[in-house]
């Protein structure tokens, strides 16, 4: 049985995956996490959801520092590029 400590709110689940704290965007945050992750019904995301999701996938701040390591490319031309 699921107990309310699962779950986490939408804006949680946004820092956790790396989004910038940001106040004007949160409602963009909230809806994007729910659609990703959550349940639409109670608008909260089980914490499982995005435990899973970051051992499966590899932020592109990771994949900008390990072909900066190799290729000497800066971080701004990372960013304009990709």
């Amino acid at each position: 049985m699921k107990t309310e400590s699962d779950f986490i709110k939408p804006y949680q689940a946004a820092l956790l995956i790396g989004f910038k704290e940001q106040t004007g965007r949160i409602k963009k945050y909230r809806d994007l996490m729910i659609e990703q992750f959550g349940d639409k019904t109670s608008g909260l995301i089980p914490a499982n959801n995005i435990h899973n999701f970051l051992s499966t996938h590899t932020s592109l701040a990771v994949l900008r520092d390990e072909i900066n390591s190799f290729s000497g490319m800066s971080e701004n031309s990372f960013t304009t590029v990709y």
